[in-house]
């Protein structure tokens, strides 16, 4: 009896450590529209999703900050076409 309570346990124990390691959602060939994804929060999330390899539509204010994104991180996979969010 002892053993089996234990046996079955462990087996909940093993099932409950792989729901919390296994990732929730897959990224991966999805299209998400980020705005204000030029600097700050935005940016952040578009680097961590197009490393999970989604595909990114960035919108933001200001043009200028959208180029500068543009130039200053390609990724591999990513292609950024500036455009103003009105």
């Amino acid at each position: 009896m002892n053993r089996t309570l234990l046996l079955a346990s462990a087996g909940v124990a093993d099932y409950l450590a792989y729901r919390a390691v296994k990732p929730r959602y897959d990224f991966a060939n999805k299209h998400i529209v980020i705005t204000g994804g030029s600097r700050g929060l935005g940016l952040l999330l578009a680097r961590q999703l197009t490393a999970s390899g989604a595909r990114l539509s960035i919108c933001s204010r200001d043009l200028d900050e959208l180029g500068r994104r543009k130039r200053n991180s390609p990724r591999p996979g990513e292609r950024c076409s500036p455009g103003r969010a009105t």
